[in-house]
């Protein structure tokens, strides 16, 4: 449909921002069988978008996104494009790429303005996932499991919520919850891989991710 939109106004910046993170999402969550040609077109697509109107929140929204998922030199970029730009704040942009701030171990300040997207924006929940996983990056499992809970309650479809609920439960010695949830996850989404999660998640510092695999390994889910 955003095609069909271009095919009628070319200069559309948000059906070129919207191309670039259907792309995106299909890249991260590996869907479709996406690869690494689905994030090069995220980027041209994003690219696209803020040439067509540079004053268009989404299109820098959409390249911060791109960039988030580039090589780590690319991350200070992907915050200076996405995050520290005021107009990002207002209400027509309640989802802003705050991930980049999480990413970069600024965990209570990504806390904050996730909350403040979901206030504004309250149907996109994602972003009570993603509260979810920064709480767990700081160390807060029972904020995060209530969290992931509440996330599944909204899309009860989620592999990776499935995932991170799991973990806690491994390091928590809950062994058969985490099993359980595996199961469902492999259910929902055989191809899901934990090598995929760790590829894909661009902290700074690994320690998140290495916790993440450590609470799978005591479920008995990794090896």
């Amino acid at each position: 449909m955003f095609e069909r939109a271009l095919e009628i106004e070319t200069e559309m910046a948000a059906a070129y921002a919207w191309i670039a993170m259907l792309h995106g999402t299909e890249y991260v969550n590996g869907w479709n069988d996406a690869g690494a040609d689905h994030f090069k077109r995220a980027l041209e697509f994003a690219h696209k978008a803020c040439a067509a109107d540079d004053s268009a929140p989404i299109a820098h929204h959409a390249l911060g996104i791109a960039l988030m998922w580039h090589r780590p030199a690319r991350r200070r970029a992907a915050r200076a494009a996405a995050c520290d730009r005021p107009r990002f704040q207002s209400r027509r942009s309640a989802r802003g790429p705050h991930n980049v701030l999480h990413f970069a171990f600024d965990h209570d300040r990504a806390i904050a303005l996730f909350e403040q997207a979901l206030r504004l924006d309250p149907q996109f929940d994602l972003w009570i996932h993603a509260v979810g996983r920064a709480h767990y990056a700081a160390g807060r499992d029972e904020q995060a499991e209530a969290l992931f809970k509440r996330r599944l309650i909204r899309s009860p479809r989620s592999d990776v919520t499935r995932a991170y609920l799991a973990t806690l439960h491994g390091h928590a010695v809950r062994h058969d919850e985490a099993r359980h949830l595996w199961q469902e996850l492999m259910a929902i989404n055989p191809k899901y891989t934990i090598e995929h999660t760790l590829r894909i998640l661009p902290y700074a510092n690994r320690a998140p991710l290495e916790r993440f695999v450590d609470g799978l390994r005591k479920a008995g889910r990794a090896p």
